[in-house]
Order: C-alpha cells, then sequence, then structure tokens
C-alpha cells in the first residue's frame, strides 16, 4: 500500500514537472546562506524566548505568592482548605 502511494506520488511529480533546473551556483548560494554557527540560532531561539519565559516566571511566582497569602489568611480564619480543592470544586470566596 505505501509503496504504491509513493509510486502514484513520483509519478504525479514526473507528470506535473515544470522542467526548471537551478544553475550550477545554487547550490553555492544556498550553502552561503545558511549560518555556519548553530550557536547563533540557538542564541536567537533564547532571546525570542526571554520575554515569555520572564512573563511565565513572573506570573507562576504571583500565583504562588498569592496561594501562600491565601493559606495564611484561611488558617487565621479557622480554615484549612486547600485551595487547589477550593478552585476545582467551583465555590465561591467567602470574604
Amino acid at each position: 500500500m505505501k509503496n504504491e502511494r509513493l509510486r502514484q506520488a513520483r509519478l504525479y511529480f514526473e507528470r506535473h514537472h515544470a522542467n526548471v533546473e537551478p544553475d550550477a551556483g545554487f547550490a553555492d548560494r544556498v550553502t552561503s546562506r545558511l549560518r555556519s554557527d548553530p550557536t547563533e540560532v540557538l542564541g536567537w531561539a533564547a532571546l525570542r524566548l526571554l520575554p515569555a519565559s520572564v512573563l511565565l516566571a513572573l506570573v507562576l511566582g504571583w500565583a504562588s505568592f498569592r496561594t501562600e497569602a491565601w493559606k495564611e489568611t484561611s488558617v487565621r480564619q479557622g480554615a484549612d482548605e486547600d485551595v487547589i480543592a477550593w478552585v476545582l470544586d467551583g465555590r465561591e470566596a467567602t470574604r
């Protein structure tokens, strides 16, 4: 089955070939545009992801701080309920 699909794909592309072939310098132009140092690409990707990573860390830190503050308030008020259980139960806050 797979070999048949592969054969059909090859036949399709042979029939629909535009008869365009690259010149002799095509491979040289492509390889010259490729970056030779992979650390450049890794650095570029890290800089692109840095703002999102910092924002995620800040949101998680804020959520952790709020959770701890909520737990302390709950303990003072006599409630020993877990925050995650409260969120998953969907009950309203009683303040």
